[in-house]
C-alpha cells in the first residue's frame, strides 16, 4: 500500500519517534486520500509496510481515531473515516460556536498588521494547492483559523481547538475539490475576514467568519450516513 510522506525517511531518527512518523504518514495519506475513505487498515499490515513494530502503529491508530480520522468498530476492524453529511454538519455546527468566540476574544489583541499574516497564510495555501500539494494547502488554511484561537489568550479554548483541528482538516480534505471548483482562491474566501482585521472592525469580523462557515457547508455535497457502509 502506498502512503503519503512529506519528508524522506531518516533511518537515524526513525526509531526515536517512529509513532510520530507513522502518525504523520497515515494522517497525510488520509487527508490526500491516498488511503481512500472506507479503507480497512490493520496494525500488522501497516507495520509491515512501514517496517516498524506494532507499538508505534497502535499509538498512531489511537491518535487518529481520537481525532476522528479513523473509525474503529469492535470485532469488525479499523477504517479510514468516511465524511458524511451528518459528520460535516457536526463539525460546522461546533465551528460556528467556537470560531466566532475565538475571533471575539482575540479582537482585543489584534492589530491591523495581523491582516498581513492572515493574507500570507491564504496566499501560501493557494500556491500549494496550485502546485498539487493539497496537504500543505490545508495546513496553511488551518493556520489561518488557528491564529484567532492563539490570539484569544484563552488556554482552554485553544485546547478545545486542538481536539477539533484535525477534524476540520479532514472536512476540508473531503470537500476541497468541490469548494475550490466554486471559489478557487482561499484569499477570496477569507477576504472579508482579512479586511475586517485590517480595518479593526469587530462586528464585521464576526459576521464574516459566520458567513464563511455557512458558505463552506452549503458548498459541500456529501453522502448521508445511510448511504455509506464500512465493509
Amino acid at each position: 500500500m502506498e502512503y503519503y510522506s512529506a519528508e524522506p525517511r531518516n533511518d537515524s531518527t526513525w526509531g526515536k519517534s517512529s509513532s510520530l512518523h507513522v502518525y504523520q504518514m497515515l494522517r497525510g495519506s488520509i487527508l490526500t486520500q491516498k488511503l481512500a475513505p472506507g479503507t480497512r487498515l490493520t496494525e500488522t499490515a501497516v507495520a509491515k509496510d512501514l517496517c516498524v513494530s506494532l507499538t508505534p502503529v497502535r499509538q498512531a491508530f489511537s491518535m487518529l481515531a481520537t481525532q476522528g480520522l479513523l473509525a474503529v468498530f469492535p470485532y469488525r476492524g479499523t477504517f479510514v473515516t468516511i465524511l458524511t453529511k451528518e459528520y460535516a454538519n457536526d463539525i460546522i455546527s461546533i465551528r460556528k460556536v467556537l470560531e466566532p468566540l475565538a475571533c471575539d476574544l482575540a479582537f482585543e489583541h489584534l492589530t491591523p498588521a495581523d491582516a498581513d499574516y492572515l493574507y500570507l497564510q491564504c496566499e501560501m495555501a493557494d500556491i500549494k494547492a496550485k502546485s498539487g500539494n493539497i496537504l500543505a494547502s490545508i495546513d496553511y488554511d488551518i493556520r489561518f483559523h488557528e491564529f484567532f484561537f492563539e490570539k484569544s489568550n484563552n488556554a482552554l479554548l485553544l485546547q478545545v481547538w486542538d481536539t477539533m483541528k484535525n477534524r476540520v482538516a479532514f472536512f476540508q480534505a473531503g470537500t476541497k475539490h468541490i469548494i475550490t471548483s466554486k471559489v478557487p482562491l482561499l484569499v477570496n474566501r477569507h477576504g472579508e475576514m482579512i479586511r475586517a482585521v485590517r480595518q479593526m472592525d469587530r462586528e464585521a469580523l464576526l459576521a464574516a467568519m459566520i458567513a464563511h462557515l455557512e458558505i463552506t457547508m452549503c458548498n459541500a455535497k456529501l453522502p448521508s450516513a445511510r448511504e455509506i457502509s464500512y465493509l
